[in-house]
């Protein structure tokens, strides 16, 4: 099957999405991916990992053909101080912290916008978590970036390779001024845990949120796409 949308997620908590939708397990895939129709559309979500590193191995796959375009989907960081948790964003491009920028497709983005996404300029594609308000106030003054995650830098390149759209469609899980808690960043040990749960409840209840507002704006987007074909 030849998708019209492909939707990239990282985490297992992001890809359960794809029951919501409706979509069905494929087994020619060797990880988490799923197809089906949406409202007519048809739709593959592939479960690529963090930052990305099974995009790789589908290479020359069909379901990295999509006709509408490749999109970029789950939680993301927040470096605009305006943009609160549960947002979803939809930017006009991606830098990389090597300068790299990467245009989202202008027909999907205003898709998703129509959709319920807030629009912004630019979302960073960074290599390293940005794990406090402080670094994520340094990122957002030295990019000019609203968001910020770790694989829509690499699946933006990988759709300029293969000559097909790109768009990102993100969710604020982890907003500028909240500051991730020790677990997160690998912290182990008793201590380490109790101090991480008030943080990670907080963390667990805005990605729930995110997650949510993701899906009805991908649901609503892919009926638009449907409509408009």
């Amino acid at each position: 099957m030849i998708p019209d949308l492909t939707v990239l997620t990282a985490l297992p908590f992001e890809t359960r999405v794809a029951r919501r939708l409706g979509l069905t397990a494929d087994p020619n895939v060797p990880f988490p991916a799923f197809t089906g129709r949406v409202a007519g559309a048809a739709i593959a979500l592939v479960e690529t990992g963090f930052r990305a590193k099974r995009l790789a191995k589908l290479r020359g796959s069909p379901l990295l053909r999509p006709r509408r375009g490749l999109v970029s989907f789950g939680l993301a960081g927040g470096l605009d101080p305006a943009v609160s948790a549960a947002t979803v964003v939809v930017p006009r491009a991606v830098a990389g912290t090597g300068g790299e920028r990467w245009e989202a497709d202008a027909a999907l983005v205003r898709i998703f916008e129509a959709a319920g996404a807030r629009r912004i300029p630019l979302l960073l594609a960074s290599e390293s978590i940005l794990p406090d308000p402080a670094a994520k106030e340094a990122a957002f003054h030295a990019a000019g970036a609203s968001a910020v995650d770790m694989e829509s830098g690499v699946i933006a390149a990988a759709a300029r390779v293969a000559g097909v759209p790109f768009a990102v469609l993100r969710g604020i899980s982890d907003p500028a001024g909240a500051r991730l808690p020790p677990a997160v960043l690998g912290a182990k040990g008793a201590l380490a845990c109790i101090r991480s749960v008030p943080g990670l409840v907080q963390l667990a209840w805005r990605a729930v949120r995110a997650r949510h507002a993701l899906c009805v704006i991908l649901r609503a987007a892919i009926a638009e796409i449907a409509r408009s074909d």
